[in-house]
């Protein structure tokens, strides 16, 4: 893919002139400060922008410190620093931290939602992502009483302003199904992956997120009895999504769509389909050799996965 050199110049440019600030201001109290506070901002803004989720959270942490620093500090750019701190924090694993952060901001965002509608999407967002970290800190529990919140809070905006919150009100339907198969109810997974995958599939550049929820789906379903056909269905389309995205971005999608073939190879040897789950893991074993050629540590495991069932399905059918 080809990069627009209009766009990276500036962002390059913009890199620069705040590492120079940082430098010039100096670090005490009073108007540098301040100064000082929005330039760390905007530095995590950029660093969460390119995914460097851990020297995000160190600048927006370094910029709330700033702030209250600062005279008459701006209680409205904390707040909102500490917003970004949190899904920053998320980002990096840290879940308990971006917790922590959370929990003082979900009441005040709650009563903007009278105050200044323009501030729901903001808060429903927030919900989705604390249900996730509540699941991943071992209390799914809780998570979906968060997630359900999220999704009904995702589903107003949705009729309040159409298709705008769609992939957000998709992306809190996932989560809702996450919590569920924690909590060991995959039947009850089902019907929200469904809907989530018919909200991606109307999006523009969904393609990502749709192979995402398919193969989630897919997995769901082949752990139930008598959902073997479909789980089938709906893993030859994560399948044909994930070659999609393989051929705009290999080196990011080639891995994925190995993982992908092979479970659609233990889906249909499960149905009875040798010669399709041969096929399957065939073609999976050399895009996860490449895949390791590429790291080693990663996919190994990939490897040895693909090599062991491409095994299998060869010896099964002499």
């Amino acid at each position: 893919m080809s990069t627009d050199n209009r766009w990276v110049r500036p962002r390059r440019h913009w890199a620069r002139l705040r590492r120079g600030l940082l430098a010039a201001v100096p670090r005490r109290g009073g108007a540098d400060v301040a100064v000082r506070a929005e330039v760390l901002r905007g530095r995590g803004v950029e660093l969460a922008a390119q995914r460097r989720y851990p020297e995000a959270a160190d600048a927006f942490q370094q910029a709330v410190r700033c702030y209250l620093r600062a005279p008459l500090g701006n209680m409205t750019s904390i707040f909102w620093t500490r917003y970004a701190l949190a899904l920053v924090l998320g980002g990096a694993g840290r879940y308990a931290e971006a917790l922590s952060v959370a929990s003082g901001l979900r009441w005040p965002l709650r009563a903007m939602r009278w105050s200044r509608p323009g501030r729901r999407p903001q808060y429903a967002e927030l919900l989705q992502k604390m249900s996730y970290w509540q699941g991943e800190v071992g209390r799914p529990d809780r998570g979906l009483k968060t997630a359900r919140r999220a999704t009904a809070g995702f589903r107003r905006l949705v009729a309040e302003h159409g298709v705008r919150h769609e992939r957000g009100l998709a992306a809190a339907l996932i989560v809702l199904a996450h919590q569920l198969q924690l909590l060991d109810r995959d039947a009850e997974a089902v019907p929200p992956l469904r809907e989530a995958v018919a909200l991606y599939r109307r999006a523009v550049d969904g393609d990502e997120p749709l192979g995402a929820t398919l193969a989630e789906l897919g997995q769901r379903l082949r752990r139930l009895a008598g959902h073997h056909t479909e789980a089938l269905a709906v893993q030859r389309e994560a399948v044909e999504v994930t070659r999609r995205l393989v051929a705009d971005d290999p080196e990011r999608f080639r891995s994925v769509l190995a993982g992908r073939l092979l479970v659609l190879g233990v889906i249909a040897g499960r149905v009875g389909l040798v010669s399709d789950a041969r096929a399957a893991c065939a073609e999976a074993v050399p895009l996860a050799r490449q895949a390791y050629a590429a790291d080693p540590d990663r996919y190994a495991d990939l490897l040895h996965t693909a090599l062991a069932l491409a095994r299998h399905r060869t010896a099964s059918t002499q």
